[in-house]
């Protein structure tokens, strides 16, 4: 079997595609080979991942705004108006830099995105954000305010979550520079590839909590490199490097998820 698959693997151009998530599939179903229009075989290997698609424009976002009430002139990253007779909630543009919305970049401004993100500053930021957008402290407010509100907490708990999760993060930073990382990219090594399916298939027949366990730390070793090797791309603005290592550990992730997913089979539940 895994000879078949070393055949299929040197034969290029070739791609992955993933089917919805569910239960670990069968061996039969993550060794498939299925033709294409263009010839190109593919090959089933697990969950879809979950990633983020991020909106990416060349025009620049916007710097200001102006308050819907009072009229005063004020900074797009404003939670409220500037102006001290109104301070009234405003609209957060949907361009807006998560850095700049949470101060946690790099630069004298901390605006400046990148890949290192300190957990512990980012999550305080988070939670004084929180706090002055949260819809309850609008309950007895305008509908409209009550709603802006809404829309203000739940685009701070995005970049949040997209800034403290390392595969977020670095799709994040792709589509900043104008790269996309899709839901099907393909690994560009075949070894890489192997390992993967390798991986699936030695949880496919692990047998006890402790050959998943063993599993799970070798996988947790794979994320935990190829996030340095993450941070070290994008610190040298190496662009194509970066986007190989996120679609790496995309994979990795979705391994998480299969092992999260585990369980005996019914003959060894029986045994």
């Amino acid at each position: 079997m895994r000879t078949h698959i070393k055949r299929l693997l040197l034969c290029k151009p070739w791609t992955i595609v993933t089917p919805p998530r569910s239960c670990l599939l069968s061996l039969s179903v993550l060794y498939r080979p299925t033709c294409t229009p263009g010839g190109v075989s593919l090959l089933s290997i697990g969950p879809t991942p979950l990633t983020r698609r991020f909106s990416h424009t060349s025009t620049a976002p916007q710097t200001h705004k102006i308050c819907w009430k009072c009229q005063t002139t004020v900074p797009s990253i404003k939670l409220n108006c500037d102006n001290t007779e109104c301070g009234a909630i405003q609209i957060l543009p949907s361009d807006i830099n998560y850095y700049c919305l949470l101060q946690i970049g790099s630069g004298p401004n901390k605006d400046e995105p990148t890949f290192e993100v300190d957990a512990k500053s980012l999550r305080l930021k988070f939670l004084r954000l929180q706090q002055k957008a949260h819809p309850d402290s609008y309950a007895q407010a305008p509908k409209n305010e009550y709603e802006m509100a809404q829309a203000q907490s739940s685009v701070i708990n995005k970049a949040y979550q997209t800034l403290l999760n390392p595969l977020a993060r670095a799709h994040y930073l792709l589509a900043l520079k104008g790269r996309h990382v899709g839901e099907s990219e393909s690994l560009q090594d075949p070894q890489l590839l192997m390992d993967v399916l390798e991986f699936r298939e030695e949880l496919e027949e692990a047998e006890t909590k402790e050959d998943v366990a063993r599993l799970k730390s070798r996988n947790d070793v794979k994320c935990q490199e190829t996030i340095a090797h993450l941070s070290e791309a994008f610190h040298n603005q190496e662009l194509d490097k970066a986007k190989e290592y996120a679609v790496q550990l995309q994979y990795l992730e979705n391994n998480k998820r299969s092992i999260l997913d585990w369980s005996p089979t019914n003959e060894q539940r029986e045994e």
